[in-house]
C-alpha cells in the first residue's frame, strides 16, 4: 500500500535510518545494535533490553534474530498507519467498487493475486468482526492499527515456506528410495536382501 507510494527521497531517509542502527553495515540489525541504539535515546540498559527484544518480536518476521532493510521498511511504513486520514485513504484505494467493503476479490487484488484463497479467508475471518464475510473501514482501521495484516501475512508465509520444505524433502527422500530401488532391481538385488560383498 503504502510501499508503492514512497518517493526516492523517501527511500533514501529510511536507508539512512537503518544504517544508522545497523552500525557493522552487514544489512541486518540484531539486538546488541538495536539496544545501544535505544540506549542512545537516554534510557537504562534494562529499559533499552526490554524494548529492543519486543521490537525484534514485532518486526522480524522471518524469525532470524535479526532485522533485515525490508522488514524494518515495513515496521516503519505500518507505524505511519495510525492516522484515521490515511487509513481511510488506503481503505479506499483498495475497495475499487466503492461499496464501503473490502470483499475477498478486492483483498486478492491487493496482493497481485498472488495470496491463496484459503489465506485471503483468513486473513478476512481474522479482521471481520460481524463475521459478515467482508471488511469495513472500522475493521480496517482496527487491524491496520493492530497490524493485522502484516503479522498474518508473516506468519502464514513462514509457515507456507515451512510446508515447502517438508514436501520437498519426502519428494527428495522418495526420489532417492525409487533411484536406490532401480539401481537395487537393475543389479538383481532386493531392497531386503543383505549387503554382499
Amino acid at each position: 500500500m503504502l510501499a508503492r507510494e514512497m518517493t526516492d527521497e523517501d527511500e533514501k531517509e529510511l536507508q539512512a535510518q537503518f544504517q544508522q542502527i545497523d552500525t557493522d553495515g552487514n544489512g541486518n540489525i540484531d539486538k546488541k545494535e538495536l539496544m545501544k541504539f535505544i540506549q542512545g535515546t537516554g534510557v537504562t540498559q534494562e529499559v533499552a533490553e526490554a524494548q529492543a527484544d519486543e521490537m525484534m518480536s514485532m518486526v522480524d518476521a522471518d524469525d532470524d534474530g535479526t532485522i533485515n532493510y525490508d522488514e524494518f521498511k515495513d515496521a516503519r511504513l505500518s507505524s505511519k498507519l495510525t492516522d484515521d486520514k490515511l487509513i481511510k485513504a488506503e481503505f479506499q484505494k483498495i475497495d475499487h467498487d466503492n461499496n464501503g467493503e473490502i470483499s475477498k476479490d478486492e483483498l486478492a487484488e491487493l496482493f497481485n493475486f498472488t495470496l491463496g484463497e484459503d489465506l485471503i479467508k483468513k486473513m478476512i475471518e481474522e479482521i471481520d468482526e460481524n463475521d459478515d464475510g467482508v471488511i469495513s473501514l472500522e475493521e480496517f482501521s482496527k487491524a491496520m492499527k493492530k497490524g493485522t495484516f502484516a503479522s498474518n501475512f508473516s506468519k502464514d508465509k513462514r509457515e507456507d515456506r515451512r510446508k515447502l520444505q517438508k514436501i520437498a524433502q519426502s519428494v527428495t527422500s522418495s526420489q532417492n528410495l525409487d533411484k536406490y530401488d532401480q539401481y537395487r532391481k537393475n543389479e538383481g538385488l532386493e531392497r531386503n536382501a543383505g549387503l554382499e560383498g
